[in-house]
């Protein structure tokens, strides 16, 4: 298994989409992105944190989109 798909499941098993969605909400931050929602974002800057993935392309080839 490749070292990529680590971190992704790991924050989906701790933070849902649900929750991210409760948080945002509460903020009164309005998502108006279709596809990259902000669930997506913090997915992505977990694993570009931890240097897992060079940029966005690599996180659409490796995670798919709800």
């Amino acid at each position: 298994m490749k070292k990529s798909i680590t971190i992704p499941s790991i924050l989906q098993s701790i933070l849902t989409p649900e929750e991210v969605a409760l948080v945002v909400q509460a903020v009164g931050y309005v998502d108006t992105a279709r596809k990259f929602t902000v669930y997506h974002l913090l997915q992505y800057w977990c694993a570009a944190a931890s240097e897992e993935w060079s940029g966005l392309k690599s996180y659409y080839s490796l995670t798919p989109l709800l």
